[in-house]
């Protein structure tokens, strides 16, 4: 082979070692970012179970995406900072974003309390949280059987609020399974809403 064909040869060959080693990089960080939304998901989970709040999959899945462009935005403006210590605090600040804003519907931004639970400081200045509750008073409210279903999704029985995304949502509430009360409603980010619902007599 002629040594300028060798040349291309080899320049071909390391254009695809470094080809290679870019995408199993970019494979690992995805990877990365499924583990940390799992936990994070997790974490949303237990605390609803908890407290015995129906907490909707599209709020569910925006805090975990908000914990992943969190990480990118502290770990560039705070280098000193570990990336895993953040890594390992984002889903107790999705559950304390989700905790501040359940009454007042304001809370600090999801970087602003990663960054103070993974540095125990730094000010907190509240904003409008993305994602409105929703409460629902049953009446009458025992017993506590009645069933709410938002978007076709069932959540335990008993439960009255809710954390929803800021897009209409179909709500119905049954009983003994016979409904009780439908509606369909849109709040504006960090609403706070009670909607009554009576059983027909």
């Amino acid at each position: 082979m002629p040594k300028s064909w060798q040349g291309i040869a080899a320049t071909g060959l390391l254009a695809a070692v470094g080809s290679m080693a870019g995408l199993s990089t970019a494979a690992e960080g995805d990877d990365k970012a499924a583990q940390i939304k799992q936990r994070v998901t997790n974490a949303i989970k237990a605390w609803a179970d908890v407290n015995a709040v129906g907490v909707t999959e599209d709020v569910t899945k925006g805090l975990s995406d908000q914990a992943i462009v969190a990480l990118d935005d502290i770990t560039k403006r705070n280098t000193g900072l570990s990336r895993q210590r953040l890594e390992g605090v984002a889903p107790r600040a999705a559950v304390e974003y989700l905790k501040r804003s359940a009454n007042s519907g304001k809370t600090p931004a999801m970087a602003d309390l990663m960054e103070q639970l993974a540095t125990g400081s730094g000010a907190l200045l509240p904003a409008v949280s993305d994602f409105p509750t929703l409460k629902i008073e049953v009446k009458p409210p025992e017993p506590k059987d009645f069933v709410v279903s938002i978007d076709g999704r069932e959540f335990p029985g008993g439960r009255s609020s809710f954390r929803i995304a800021a897009t209409e949502k179909s709500v119905t509430v049954s009983r003994a399974g016979k409904l009780v009360c439908s509606f369909k409603v849109r709040l504006a980010p960090g609403a706070v809403l009670t909607q009554g619902c009576a059983a027909k007599s």
